[in-house]
Parts: structure tokens; sequence; C-alpha cells
């Protein structure tokens, strides 16, 4: 036990150093690639590039996750097989998998960490650092830097409202309902539409219903005074968007996929981002076992480096495999689902033919 606990407290002490060294790398890359133009030309006081860099922090620290428990993990076996550390537990009876144990516990703290940072952190943070970027920085209203969809369709209903007041009003809205032919059966319009919170319904005070026969023609026109209707959209629609996919959470990325599927949106990014969502802890503890076979090595120092140059090219291998199947997922060239999963499918079969060598030793 005091074994293990010294194991995966050198672990966790060597992915927080790599998690700040990248971190910082990035933050200051960034800055001078953004201080030629983009700050130069909008003059942000200094309190705000802080607040924008503050804010981007969680997102670049889960993108860091899976280098910093690589590294971390073969650091920490490199320098226990050099001090014959590894030699003296496999002396005192340790099998392998006990000597993985503190690496797979720290893989699994980084997975959790990495899930919640992704899931609760991460989303929060990049709303504040769009707003900044986009409000306090660029100088946009609010409501300009929010795009949210205006066309919905919903199964035989098409809906579109020309602008918003606050998220509970909608301004020259019209409701056009299809018939099997795609042929318009009717139109409903109204200047105004209020959101009704304890009825969800909307409000309206003035409007007309147009219905059309099979033709096309107009038929007759019922005028529409103090009703509440049904609407394809609710104020959740209105609020608008300005983080990217891998921005949002799980929960948000599921919601806003089948919010497309009954729209009849592309929600390709989407389901890319979803996947890549569940597939990234599990990479995260996967790399933080790659450093296992390096206790058993040479410690002489050619085998060292040589270790060492492997594990940055599984890392570089896992990266490639991830973005080229994101890529292709996108162009559909392979299921949307398996793109996000290739990188993760590459470490564990690596860390399987690992176990297998070591098994065998």
């Amino acid at each position: 036990m005091i074994i293990m606990r010294y194991v995966l407290k050198e672990f966790l002490k060597f992915v927080a150093g790599s998690c700040i060294l990248c971190t910082f790398l990035f933050t200051l890359f960034d800055f001078i690639h953004k201080s030629g133009n983009y700050f130069a030309t909008h003059q942000p006081s200094p309190k705000l590039i802080a607040s924008f860099y503050f804010y981007q922090m969680p997102f670049q620290i889960v993108q860091t996750l899976p280098i910093a428990s690589l590294l971390s993990s073969v650091t920490v076996m490199v320098l226990l097989n050099r001090t014959n550390e590894v030699t003296a537990m496999r002396a005192a009876g340790m099998t392998p998998r006990q000597i993985a144990m503190p690496l797979f516990l720290g893989g699994v703290l980084m997975m959790c960490a990495g899930y919640i940072l992704n899931e609760v952190i991460v989303p929060r943070a990049a709303q504040h650092m769009h707003y900044i970027k986009k409000v306090k920085i660029e100088g946009e209203s609010q409501q300009d830097s929010l795009n949210p969809t205006q066309w919905i369709r919903r199964n035989s209903k098409l809906f579109h409202y020309g602008s918003k007041g606050p998220n509970t009003i909608l301004r020259d809205i019209e409701l056009l309902e299809l018939d099997t032919d795609f042929f318009p059966k009717s139109v409903l319009t109204s200047k105004v539409a209020v959101f009704r919170q304890d009825q969800k319904k909307w409000f309206i005070q003035s409007g007309h219903e147009l219905h059309l026969n099979p033709a096309g023609v107009l038929s007759t026109i019922k005028p529409i005074e103090n009703e509440l209707i049904e609407l394809p959209i609710t104020p959740k629609n209105l609020e608008g968007e300005s983080r990217l996919p891998d921005e949002l959470s799980i929960s948000e990325l599921g919601y806003r996929v089948m919010d497309g599927h009954k729209s009849g949106m592309d929600v390709i990014a989407l389901n890319i981002a979803w996947h890549t969502k569940l597939s990234f802890p599990l990479a995260i503890l996967l790399v933080s076992m790659i450093g296992l076979p390096f206790g058993y090595r040479s410690e002489r120092a050619p085998e060292t480096v040589k270790g060492i140059l492997l594990a940055i090219a599984v890392g570089i291998g896992y990266w490639f495999l991830l973005s080229a199947g994101r890529a292709l997922a996108s162009t559909g060239d392979i299921p949307t689902w398996l793109g996000p999963w290739l990188g993760s499918f590459y470490l564990a079969f690596i860390i399987g033919a690992q176990s297998w060598r070591i098994n065998r030793t």
C-alpha cells in the first residue's frame, strides 16, 4: 500500500506539472499570435486579456490531459527502473499487474477529472470566454453575438420568426403546416407571440390563419385573437449559442442532436463532438498505462531515450487517428460514431500487446 501511494503520488505530481507547462506554452504562443493583430486592433485592457485566457484555461487543460498522463506514466516508470525500485518490487513478489495498479488508479483519477471538466466546468467557462471575446473585446451587442436558428422544422410543420425580443417574445412569426407532398395546407401569421410559462404555450393577441386547398389556392382566412397555441420552439431554443460543439457538455450535445433531427438540421458535427466527449476520458485512462513496459526495459540511456521517443510516437499516433477519424466522419467516409473512437481503439490495441509481452517475461 505504501509503494502504491508513493508511485501514485509521483504520477499525479508529473501530471500536474505537465498540464501547467502545456497550458502555459499554449497561452504564451496564442498571446504572441494575437498580439500582432487581434489585440492590437481591439485594444483590450490587461484585465480583459487575463479574463479571456483564464476562462479558456479549462478547455486547454482537458486537451493536455492525455499527453500529460502519457508523459507522466513513462517518466515515473523510467525513474523507478533507473533507481532499481521496479527490480525491488519484483523481488518482493509483486506481479506486473500489482506494479501497474498505481498507474491504473492515476489514470482513473485523470479520466474522472477530464469528464468533470468537460461536463461541468468547460461549458460554463466557454460561455464566459466567448462573451468576453465577442462583447467585451470586439464590442458586439449581446444579441448580435448569438445566432439562433430562425427556421425550424417539426415533422409536418415549418416555423419561421423574423426577430426576437427577450427569450419569451417572438415577432413576425409564420407557422406552415405541410401535406405529404410538402405543399402548405395552412399558414398561421402573427406580429407578436409571447410565451406563457405556466401553460407552456404561446399567446397570440392578434393574427390570421390562412387555409389553402390542394391546388395551393387560398380558401379561407380565420382571424386569431387572444389565443394560446403550440409552436415548435421553446425559450430554450432561443438562447442562441456561440460555443463550439467541443465546448458543450454531453447532455447539451445530446439535446441538440435530438432537436436537430426533429428540425431537419445537419447534426454530423454535433454527433462527432458527442462521441469525442465519450471517448476522450477513456483515452486518458489508456495512455496512463503506456508507461508500464518502461519499468521492464534496460536502464541504459540509449534504451531510455528510445523508449521515450516510442511513447511520444504513440501519443502522436493517437492524435493523428483522432483527427483523421473525425475528419473522415465529417465527410461521411466512415460512420459518425467510429471516427472519434479510432484513437482509443489504437491505444487499446497497444495496451493489449504490451500486457501480453510483459506477462510472457
